[in-house]
């Protein structure tokens, strides 16, 4: 019988306090809790072993080693395997099956203006003449993307911007949409909002209850951390008017979600901050927006975020709430075995892109300033430049070979992996945040 070896890809992670120890294989996804009397033997293999050096008893515990590929031949390279393993993940990659995957999902940027001046704003970085879009461009691409679904069902969610200073458009476009439902053309429309609240009203928000609109509010904490950056063009913070907007919506039955964009200010709060939204604004839905990305990268410390995600989740399970977060594609990988190679649309059969005020479907649903993730709404194609880069080049990396979560991480998206080519400065914030979710993770 041949001799067997411990693979350099097994991780070991201990438990809080506990006596359990968690064994996991990056490259297969296995976890298997063992103690520390399994970790005794595991070390062992530190030396080749023959397998009948061990005992009736622990060679059920060998097996389960050599199943899950914490063990290898002595023969066998890591380094040959990761290699067979990343050949045969590109080469599902490429065997994507695209045609079940839809164009069903349109972000509407009804405006590139804002009645704030929120000193982190994506928009105001990327954009300089901030422009507001047509009533001819924005039935246009509804006319698009009902003509991609005829039978089926779509999603339409407007941003900007502030869409609320909009409105009518808003009534417009779900005016002109549920006349295609009346006509059998689709069978619904998914509508979402994503707004600052602040110029909530009881007609709006009576409006957005009857058409069972999702809606996500800007809010970064207390009002003191919130009113550091969400501010007015004044320099008037904004926390009032957006609670007493919550409160508005709340009294509508809306459904919503508070949306918090973390910072170098409320990074290290984001825990009690998801704590005060459930107590004090009666909100249990949260999603903690992935750092935008950009030229410097995330600018915040991914470990620290991590963290913080890790209080927000346990307090959700304590009070029956929900928090989103980039954190979810790492569940998704341990529970499901299944490597999280796609770092855009993992999750759906919906493929979503984004509507500028000029007239351009966009690729990426957060920058659509880029020429080359664009297309004019009346020449647009689901085309291949759509779906590469939705389903961007698997990102293998040097730094890459030996870390711990590479099949829960996809690697950048599509926006953050142009910014690194182009100003050669990876984030190393993201690797942080992944490797810390998973300590956690992997227990859950």
């Amino acid at each position: 019988m041949e001799n067997y070896k411990t693979s350099e890809w097994i991780k070991i992670y201990n438990h809080n306090n506990s006596v359990d120890i968690c064994f996991f294989q990056p490259l297969d996804l296995k976890v298997l809790i063992g103690d520390e009397e399994a970790k005794e033997i595991l070390e062992k293999f530190a030396v080749p072993q023959d397998l009948n050096y061990f005992t009736e008893m622990e060679k059920e515990l060998v097996d389960l080693f050599r199943k899950f590929n914490f063990i290898i031949p002595t023969n066998e390279s890591d380094d040959k395997r990761f290699i067979q393993e990343r050949t045969k993940l590109i080469n599902l990659h490429k065997d994507i099956d695209i045609t079940n995957k839809k164009f069903s999902g349109l972000r509407i940027i009804l405006t590139e203006k804002c009645n704030l001046r929120c000193s982190y704003c994506y928009v105001r970085r990327d954009v300089h003449y901030f422009k507001d879009m047509s009533e001819e461009v924005m039935l246009k691409a509804v006319d698009l993307l009902i003509n991609y679904n005829l039978g089926g069902e779509v999603t339409i969610q407007f941003s900007g911007g502030e869409p609320l200073t909009r409105f009518s458009m808003i009534q417009k476009c779900v005016n002109y949409i549920e006349e295609f439902i009346d006509k059998g053309e689709i069978i619904g429309c998914n509508f979402a909002l994503e707004t600052n609240a602040t110029l909530i009203t009881d007609e709006i928000a009576s409006f957005l209850a009857d058409k069972k609109f999702i809606v996500a509010v800007s809010l970064d904490g207390s009002k003191e951390i919130n009113d550091t950056h969400r501010i007015y063009h004044n320099g008037q913070g904004t926390y009032n008017d957006v609670v007493k907007g919550i409160e508005i919506l709340q009294k509508y039955s809306v459904i919503l979600h508070i949306d918090l964009t973390p910072t170098i200010t409320n990074i290290g709060e984001i825990g009690n901050m998801y704590k005060y939204f459930v107590n004090h604004i009666q909100c249990k839905t949260m999603t903690i927006n992935t750092p935008q990305p950009g030229p410097e990268g995330w600018g915040v410390s991914g470990k620290l975020l991590a963290r913080e995600t890790i209080k927000c989740k346990e307090y959700a399970k304590r009070v029956n709430g929900y928090v989103e977060s980039l954190a979810d594609r790492v569940y998704v990988g341990l529970a499901t075995g299944e490597p999280q190679i796609l770092s855009c649309s993992t999750f759906s059969d919906t493929l979503t892109g984004a509507v500028s005020p000029d007239g351009k479907i966009s690729y990426c649903i957060v920058s659509w300033s880029l020429e080359e993730s664009t297309q004019p709404v009346e020449n647009f194609s689901f085309n291949s430049n759509f779906k590469m880069w939705k389903y961007n080049e698997l990102y293998i990396k040097e730094d890459c070979h030996r870390c711990p979560a590479i099949n829960v991480c996809g690697g950048p998206c599509s926006l953050e992996g142009f910014y690194e080519d182009h100003y050669k400065n990876k984030d190393i914030e993201r690797c942080r945040f992944y490797r810390e979710i998973l300590k956690w993770a992997i227990w859950e």
